[in-house]
């Protein structure tokens, strides 16, 4: 009997243990959703150095856009065509927005200005930190971010859809 109950207890025991890690591993606590969420489109364009302090910025306390401290009205018209090879697939920006950023942005910054170009359809962006040195052939190379979602004010994510406008970029928004 002493055998009987010894192997009784074995198996509870190994039974509360693997009911235990079950509910410990399954517990369904769920990870804090991001403000943002960013891909990456394996695209590099260089901006050149004389670009490069013309490059928008975003004014978090105006909740606007500008050039060298003017306002921009439509930042839509600063969206270049991307000229990669001939193969567009769905990774492949057709457009992007080249901004400039300070360095010490964070996401307190970073989530209204993303916001802005979720809400405008502006999906592809080339960014630039200040400090960025330009390289030999006098521009700064720079990976085309892909802006997949951002949270609203509310707490709601938006996806960032390209629009037909947006995607295919007029002579004139050059």
């Amino acid at each position: 009997m002493m055998a009987r109950t010894r192997r009784a207890l074995l198996v509870g025991a190994a039974l509360l243990l693997a009911g235990g890690n079950l509910w410990w591993f399954t517990r369904g606590k769920q990870a804090p959703e991001p403000d943002f969420v960013l891909g990456t489109t394996w695209e590099q364009v260089e901006i050149t150095a004389d670009v490069l302090p013309s490059l928008p910025r975003f004014d978090v306390v105006h909740g606007g856009w500008s050039d060298r401290g003017r306002p921009i009205s439509a930042i839509g018209d600063r969206v270049r065509p991307f000229h990669g090879d001939d193969v567009i697939s769905e990774f492949k920006p057709r457009s992007y927005l080249a901004i400039a950023i300070a360095a010490d942005e964070g996401p307190q910054e970073l989530r209204p200005m993303l916001l802005d170009l979720a809400r405008a359809s502006i999906c592809d962006v080339a960014v630039v930190q200040d400090g960025m040195k330009p390289g030999t052939r006098g521009g700064v190379y720079v990976d085309i971010q892909h802006i997949v979602s951002v949270r609203d004010e509310r707490g709601k994510a938006l996806d960032c859809i390209v629009a037909q406008s947006a995607a295919a970029p007029s002579s004139a928004s050059r």
